[in-house]
């Protein structure tokens, strides 16, 4: 039944007849909608049994009376004149049901070490690439280098802790930026995400099967690639929770093995040190500076390997691509574990291969190091730890006990690089469904299959697009390489510079976290001279990073621009062909446009009303913005609500400005409630940035976005 009319309310349309109030109906063309078809249906409660006029092909008459003289706006663009005094009740009995509802179609949450070895595999098996390569930049101030790397990781850790406890949905900086900035550029920080993941999971499936060629003979290496990235479609496809068992799997023999060889390692060095102590005499690495050699010294050491090491924290930024998916206070934990892995084990493996093996070698053999190190110090525990490197040469030739720590060890590797695999399906999978719900990609992506709710056009669609792109390249990926590290490194600024902006502009949002100005600005600076200094050894790699860039960012700009392309398609072909119909295309903007943006208001605060409209005319499609205002039973809206949606609908007759008053109670069930009975997508739901005393966390509103402060 509809509610009661609150007494001095009047109907402020432009209709002649006196307004019914709003009931909940199975075919709703109560919104002001300009055309029949753009009804918003519903699915429950009995139809409404009065019917509110059109507000152009109605009673009102020269709907352009209202309209300024200097207005530009042709009659298939307008959206129509909106409604100022709609009114609902949601009892509690409603609210109580889609709670429960709500509660028994949550999902199993990930715990602490699920959710880290998801993620950390990605982070701790840079330790094979890591150490070779930051030992070529910096020579003997390899463990320096990735100790500083470390630290700079330690001040990371909590600027995500800031960001993603204050904003706790998953997106990663595309939900930072999102929630923070405009949806342009979001989007470009996401487009760099994408880059990322594509680029992670070829690079992963591809080294994985080079260490795989060092143990077992591959007749057909583009093949096992393949395999391996339907495999862990597969995997995904069945969902995160069996992911999770399998990466645990993965990250703990890892770990084992890292262990293992560390501890055989500092036997070695221990016994033996000579091997430290002539690398230590070694001179620095020349460096290219301007196409000319130059000698090295400590500061180039420093920059180079420094640059070199950043590389070996990727996989960290994966964690707040499915934070949704943890556990309370889970998040937190990922970020702590993430780091202790990376500073426990890089520095120190690194420190050790220089007592192992002298720098030429380790240079030479920079794609293999640890197997290297696994073989040599294997043979020399094998022959003995009393016999020195002689009984290491002369178990070198045979099947020693060397070989079986170098076939465990490289096993190891193709395991823990295969998770890194994982990791970019789950990041990626995160990372798409955010952007599709926040229409930045196409709607289809959003579909589950019935059989385990996962989102299936995503896996597919990534493992097609990494296929094509293993079979393009025929299995070389050191471009590819260099379009991750500035692709990863990218993505790392944009979060550091989304935190700033939460910390600027939405500083009433509650966070777990806090970190200093002073933390924020030294991470931003050392992950920009990390890509300053990768540009710089590396320069000839920009121009394919850019044009990796541009094929991604293509279809999210498509779609960002999807409304005014079907816009500019309409007039240029009006344009060529002045008796051409359009119907079709107008038909589909007004479709696309007529599907409302929700914007919750507490308050008649003309200010933030402003804002909202502005923010949604710039970043949404929808021509249509419904004012939300939610009050309790013995209160009433605000007395001067309506005057100003009236007037905002009146200033901006691009936009349709509509009111609705709901008598209830603000919360998830109340806006699940809208969602299922207006079906608006909850990403479409908007609110001002809360403060300390606002009851929920945003992650419990399913995806409502913070516009204004």
């Amino acid at each position: 039944m509809p509610s009661p009319t609150k007494q001095g309310e009047t109907d402020r349309s432009p209709a002649t007849e006196a307004e019914p109030l709003l009931s909940r109906v199975d075919s709703i063309e109560s919104w002001g909608l300009s055309n029949p078809g753009d009804a918003i249906p519903t699915t429950r409660h009995q139809p409404m049994r009065h019917q509110l006029s059109d507000p152009i092909t109605g009673p009102s008459k020269g709907w352009r009376d209202r309209l300024s003289n200097k207005s530009n706006i042709e009659t298939w663009t307008f959206p129509g004149w909106g409604r100022y005094n709609l009114q609902m009740t949601v009892t509690d009995e409603e609210l109580a049901e889609i709670e429960a509802d709500m509660d028994q179609q949550q999902p199993p949450k990930l715990n602490q070490w699920e959710a880290t070895a998801i993620c950390g595999n990605d982070i701790m098996a840079s330790c094979f690439y890591v150490v070779g390569l930051v030992t070529m930049s910096a020579g003997k101030m390899a463990p320096l280098a990735l100790l500083l790397v470390s630290c700079v990781l330690y001040l990371i850790r909590f600027l995500y802790a800031e960001a993603i406890t204050a904003l706790p949905m998953n997106g990663g900086s595309f939900n930072v930026l999102l929630n923070s900035t405009s949806k342009g550029i979001a989007s470009s920080a996401a487009t760099l995400a994408l880059v990322s993941y594509i680029a992670t999971g070829v690079v992963s499936a591809t080294s994985a099967v080079d260490y795989l060629k060092k143990v077992v003979s591959v007749p057909n290496p583009l093949l096992a690639i393949l395999g391996l990235l339907f495999l862990f479609a597969v995997l995904v496809f069945l969902g995160i929770k069996e992911s999770a068992g399998v990466a645990q799997v993965i990250f703990w023999i890892h770990i084992f093995t890292l262990t293992l060889l560390c501890a055989c390692s500092m036997v070695y060095v221990v016994a033996d040190p000579s091997t430290l102590r002539e690398n230590f005499r070694a001179p620095y690495p020349d460096v290219e500076l301007g196409g000319v050699i130059r000698s090295g010294s400590f500061a180039t050491a420093i920059f180079f390997g420094y640059t070199s090491a950043i590389l070996g924290v990727s996989g960290f930024e994966s964690s707040s691509q499915f934070v949704q998916s943890q556990a309370p206070g889970v998040f937190l934990k990922t970020l702590r574990n993430m780091w202790v892995g990376a500073f426990v084990f890089n520095p120190t493996i690194s420190f050790l291969s220089l007592g192992v093996l002298p720098l030429a070698r380790i240079v030479e053999d920079e794609s293999v190091v640890l197997a290297k190190m696994a073989k040599h110090v294997g043979d020399w525990m094998c022959g003995g730890a009393g016999a020195g490197v002689e009984a290491s040469r002369r178990l070198g030739a045979g099947m020693g006990g060397g070989r079986w720590l170098e076939i465990w060890v490289s096993l190891d590797a193709f395991l823990v690089l295969s998770g890194s695999l994982l990791t970019a399906y789950v990041g990626v999978c995160g990372l798409i469904e955010r952007m599709a719900s926040d229409r930045c990609l196409p709607q289809f992506l959003l579909r589950r299959n019935p059989w385990r709710r996962t989102t299936h056009n995503i896996i597919l669609g990534y493992l097609v697009f990494s296929a094509v792109l293993v079979l393009i390249l025929e299995g070389n990926v050191t471009d590819l390489s260099g379009v991750y590290s500035l692709a990863f490194l990218s993505v790392l600024l944009l979060f550091t510079v989304g935190t700033m902006l939460l910390k600027f502009k939405r500083p009433s949002l509650p966070r777990d976290v806090t970190v200093s100005w002073m933390s924020v600005v030294v991470a931003f600076t050392m992950i920009l001279v990390g890509l300053l200094g990768n540009l710089m050894g590396n320069p000839q790699v920009l121009l394919v990073f850019l044009a990796y860039v541009a094929a991604a960012g293509t279809l999210v700009l498509l779609m960002f621009q999807w409304t005014n392309l079907l816009r500019f398609t309409v007039l240029v072909l009006r344009g060529i062909c002045p008796g051409i119909d359009t119907g079709v295309l107008q038909k589909e903007l007004a479709l696309t446009q007529s599907i409302p943006a929700i914007f919750f208001c507490k308050a008649d605060d003309v200010y933030v009303l402003n804002k909202a409209l502005l923010y949604v005319t710039a970043n949404e499609q929808s021509r249509h913005l419904m004012v939300i205002h939610v009050h309790d039973k013995d209160q009433f809206p605000p007395p001067l609500l309506s005057t100003h949606v009236e007037n905002f609908d009146t200033m901006y007759p691009k936009i349709k400005c509509t009111l609705l008053t709901i008598e209830g109670h603000f919360g998830p069930p109340l806006i699940e409630f809208l969602h299922r009975e207006l079906k608006v997508p909850i990403n479409m739901m908007f609110i001002a940035a809360p403060d300390e005393t606002f009851k929920y966390k945003l992650d419990k509103l399913g995806g409502v976005r913070v516009i204004t402060h």
